[in-house]
């Protein structure tokens, strides 16, 4: 039973990785956030970038049939120091608003901003 799974992985996601034109992993590893009004209206919907990270990574990203999966903020705190914090967006609903995704690459790039504590 295993080595047969094993078998048909080897044969059958090279075929998938040609047919879909995958070079590296985060061209399958998408982030694509959408708004619920992007069906109608693109300009709510945040740009989709290459993904690194899995289930067992500190990234905590990935793709599955659907939805995709990963966190929705981090947090670091030195106690009675520093804390940091992002999150996969910006903290404005307003599409106009320059922090509607201002964070996001941040937290692509596992990079923090400080916070107050």
């Amino acid at each position: 039973m295993e080595r047969e799974w094993l078998e048909t992985s080897f044969s059958t996601v090279p075929e998938e990785i040609e047919r879909e034109g995958w070079k590296v992993y985060g061209d399958y590893n998408r982030l694509k956030i959408e708004h619920p009004f992007g069906v109608k209206l693109k300009v709510f919907n945040y740009p989709s970038y290459q993904m690194d990270g899995s289930e067992y990574t500190i990234y905590n990203f990935r793709v599955e049939e659907s939805p995709q999966v990963g966190s929705s903020f981090r947090m670091i705190v030195e106690v009675g120091e520093k804390a940091y914090t992002v999150i996969p967006g910006g903290n404005s609903g307003k599409v106009t608003s320059k922090h509607y995704f201002d964070q996001l690459e941040m937290w692509i790039n596992c990079d923090y901003k400080e916070v107050s504590w």
